[in-house]
């Protein structure tokens, strides 16, 4: 499922965030940093960028948020894992991105996101791509057209684009589809911005 609005301006800068927990997390990022590399986008993990652009922000959800946001990324990539609501419950608010930052556990969770979108200094004055490249995070297909779900939410802060997914994603699947998404994009002759739908349909 992709989410978009148009931006024209070329892509430089990206920033790959993870669970390090996942299997295979590591070897996407050494995929995707080497598809980087050879096409000249200044490719940055998390942790390393963490404390640079963190500022004096105290919890460290909002230290994530103010590094998306002052770093000046055009691509945010998240390898991570999603705790899905509680059997039974319907609330998405319980749902979380889970992330490692400096070999810690760290949440994004959708109720978390929703009271700080309006925060100036989370801004995504890039409007960056951001994949979700884990388990069901557009959380259900039925509720794509609320706002209580991860794609419009981070739209909120600006985001020119958010891939997300509806399903259970294999570990070695998300691997693979997050490499071929980004081979086909990098590729694309009429502009990174322009050509978003097109690989990921090329991907799918």
């Amino acid at each position: 499922v992709t989410e978009s609005r148009g931006c024209t301006e070329s892509a430089s800068r990206f920033l790959f965030c993870q669970n390090k927990k996942l299997a295979y997390s590591n070897s996407e990022r050494i995929l995707l940093e080497k598809l980087s590399s050879e096409n000249e986008v200044s490719f940055n993990l998390l942790d390393d960028v963490f404390l640079q652009f963190a500022g004096d922000m105290d919890e460290t959800p909002d230290k994530i948020m103010m590094t998306w946001a002052a770093g000046g990324f055009d691509f945010i990539h998240v390898a991570s894992h999603l705790e899905a609501p509680l059997e039974g419950k319907i609330d998405l608010l319980d749902s979380k991105i889970k992330l490692t930052i400096m070999e810690d556990d760290a949440n994004l969770s959708l109720v978390y996101l929703l009271s700080r979108y309006k925060v100036d200094e989370f801004r995504l004055v890039r409007s960056p791509l951001i994949f979700l490249n884990a388990c069901k995070t557009m959380t259900n297909p039925a509720h794509l057209s609320h706002n209580q779900c991860f794609p419009k939410t981070f739209m909120k802060f600006g985001a020119g684009a958010v891939i997300a997914t509806a399903c259970d994603v294999p570990d070695i699947f998300a691997n693979e589809f997050a490499k071929k998404y980004y081979e086909f994009l990098y590729q694309s002759e009429v502009g990174w911005w322009d050509s978003l739908s097109d690989a990921l349909r090329k991907t799918r």
